[in-house]
């Protein structure tokens, strides 16, 4: 960021930096289809060059037995050190280990099943522009920004494809009481990024989206993470920090097969039209509107129009009259009436069902998405030291290979 320079001026002018940070980082992901999906908070608090995390979030994967239960991590970054500590409440445990990538649990890749990568990344380009239109955030009025990645890809076969990353940017301006903060922050990312050898920061949430955009794209992982960690490096042109982002991952699928209209032909026998199913079953969930409202109103009718059929009528009044001889049941065939008025409403949802899905098959849509905004970043707070230390009754125990 350009706004490194004058973060660097403004602490040296300030004297020794000892920034009191205190937010909350909120990530939603998923995938096209609306499965897959990853929902995290990370509550965050930076002394100095010390960075604590304690991070829950849920996934919900494709798997039987349903989806399993939300983590929980705590991790004191310290970048002076060159250590992060990993803190295990369950265990009441703490490990502490060399300074790298933060442990926000096991991706997705497991799941999608993609196998070896099937190809492999040749050549990229940046483009990263200004876009009109803002937004309210941290309490103050932030730039809209665009960073477009466009990547080729070489399969086995020979055959070129190609990918993209859109990512839009928010960026909070470097004036009023949220100036200091911002640039306390871009501090601790730029010392992060120096004691860890240009790792991502551990607020980049590109984190979340490395391992799922390399199975689906079925690309290594590691020259991807090599890529995106060369689109951080083009973020630091923005004139801020970023308070929101949003990415987009697509690919190439080929050109959109779309029926042709069918020539004209002869009149031919018509076939009964299937008997349409009461339940529709689903292979994946989304998304849809529906006007119940207006179906329940049909329902409602036909329950009237039965109802009067069958002779049920309003009783007398509550004048303690004579009670008036009530009129037997007709037995009218009105039943299977209701039942036939019934699947013609079904098989109307069924319709507007299956053709909504077909629309959304034709039409093109990026395959993995990622949301991450800052919360409380515009005020002040006075973090403990005692913070960034594990807890006195907690053991040691080794740390985790990598």
């Amino acid at each position: 960021m350009r706004a490194a320079a004058l973060a660097a001026a403004l602490l040296c002018a300030a004297g020794p930096a000892r920034a009191d940070l205190s937010f909350v980082q909120v990530t939603q992901a998923q995938s096209s289809a609306g499965a897959d999906g990853l929902f995290g908070k990370t509550w965050v608090e930076v002394r100095g060059r010390k960075m604590r995390l304690v991070s829950g979030y849920a996934r919900k994967m494709p798997a039987k037995g349903g989806a399993p239960d939300p983590r929980r991590r705590v991790q004191i970054l310290d970048a002076a050190a060159r250590t992060r500590t990993v803190i295990d409440p369950a265990r009441r445990a703490y490990a502490v280990g060399a300074l790298g990538p933060p442990d926000y649990g096991h991706g997705l890749e497991t799941a999608l099943k993609r196998g070896a990568p099937a190809r492999r990344i040749v050549r990229h380009e940046f483009k990263l522009t200004k876009r009109p239109g803002t937004r309210t955030l941290l309490g103050a009025e932030c730039e809209r920004w665009q960073l477009t990645l466009t990547l080729r890809l070489l399969s086995l076969n020979g055959r070129e494809e190609a990918a993209r990353m859109d990512q839009s940017l928010w960026v909070a301006p470097l004036s009023g009481d949220m100036a200091k903060s911002l640039m306390e922050l871009i501090a601790f990312d730029n010392a992060y990024r120096e004691a860890a050898g240009g790792e991502l920061s551990p607020l980049d949430h590109e984190r979340y989206q490395v391992r799922e955009a390399a199975a689906y794209l079925e690309v290594p992982e590691a020259e991807l993470a090599k890529v995106v960690g060369q689109v951080r490096e083009r973020l630091r042109e923005l004139p801020s920090y970023p308070a929101a982002s949003s990415v987009s991952w697509w690919r190439d699928e080929g050109p959109t097969v779309r029926p042709s209209e069918p020539a004209p032909t002869p009149k031919a026998e018509r076939r009964p039209a299937p008997k349409p199913r009461l339940v529709k079953r689903m292979s994946k969930p989304s998304f849809r509107v529906l006007d119940w409202r207006r179906e329940e109103r049909r329902i409602n009718g036909m329950y009237e129009r039965t109802r009067t059929e069958f002779g049920e009528f309003p009783l007398g009044g509550l004048d303690g009259g004579a009670e008036k001889p009530r009129l037997a049941y007709q037995a009218r065939p009105v039943y299977p009436r209701f039942e036939e008025e019934l699947r013609a409403i079904l098989k109307e949802l069924i319709s507007a069902v299956e053709a909504e899905e077909a629309a959304q098959a034709r039409a093109r849509g990026p395959f993995f998405e990622v949301y991450a905004e800052l919360h409380g970043l515009e005020n002040t707070a006075t973090v403990s030291e005692a913070h960034f230390t594990p807890p006195a009754k907690y053991r040691k125990i080794d740390a985790p290979r990598p």
